[in-house]
């Protein structure tokens, strides 16, 4: 069997993929800043990558004592009463209560929200009750790849949520019809949502970096 023998590397926190091939031609020696556009890790395993600009940010606001909230809870400062994404400082949407129709960015955004929370987070408390945590990517760029979107919400799920909460169904009767928990359709469209209000997400097919938003138009 000639199977084609390839290498996974992690550099910087991000993985990549070479083939042996590819390693042979360049020493064995592999560089996050000139290899990194030359893995074959999305290709290989169907996945696709995505580069996330510096000032996108996301504002969420808790309270332990307010009635009106969106059923996510923080543990520590209690349930999310305010979501708001804002890029370079302009507003792409607020969200305050989960009959808003774009209520599931909340969850779908989390790696995202994981990987701010990293580079830049401030918790202050408002009052006695209310919490407000502001979370923000300062690196020029951010590589996130499409099936780190699909597990994490699956792995803050029994975290996030205070209570027994019908979350897939309420995906299946908010999205698509679809009895997965989340899918890459899920993910694709929160992404193009922001792409679509103007923060400039980067697509990485192959050696080539494209506009994710005009991708969506053609």
């Amino acid at each position: 069997m000639n199977a084609k023998l390839y290498f996974a590397i992690k550099m910087k926190g991000y993985w990549t993929l070479y083939s042996s091939d590819f390693m042979e031609e360049n020493s064995r020696k592999i560089s996050l800043d000139k290899d990194f556009l030359k893995s074959e890790l999305n290709e290989v395993f169907g996945d696709r990558s995505f580069l996330f600009p510096k000032g996108l940010r996301i504002t969420s606001i808790y309270s332990k004592r307010s009635e009106k909230h969106m059923g996510l809870k923080n543990h520590e400062y209690g349930f999310l009463v305010k979501y708001k994404i804002e890029y370079n400082k302009r507003k792409l949407v607020t969200i305050n209560s989960d009959k808003h129709d774009k209520f599931f960015l909340t969850f779908l955004l989390e790696n995202l929200q994981d990987v701010m929370s990293v580079q830049s987070q401030t918790v202050k408390e408002i009052d006695s009750d209310r919490t407000i945590i502001t979370e923000e990517l300062t690196n020029e760029m951010s590589a996130l790849n499409l099936s780190a979107f699909i597990l994490s919400p699956i792995r803050h799920l029994m975290n996030d949520f205070g209570y027994v909460y019908d979350f897939n169904q309420y995906l299946t009767n908010l999205i698509d019809g679809s009895k997965h928990l989340i899918t890459r359709q899920h993910i694709l469209y929160a992404i193009s949502f922001l792409a679509e209000k103007g923060c400039p997400i980067l697509e990485n097919r192959g050696d080539n970096l494209y506009l994710f938003k005009d991708m969506i138009r053609n």
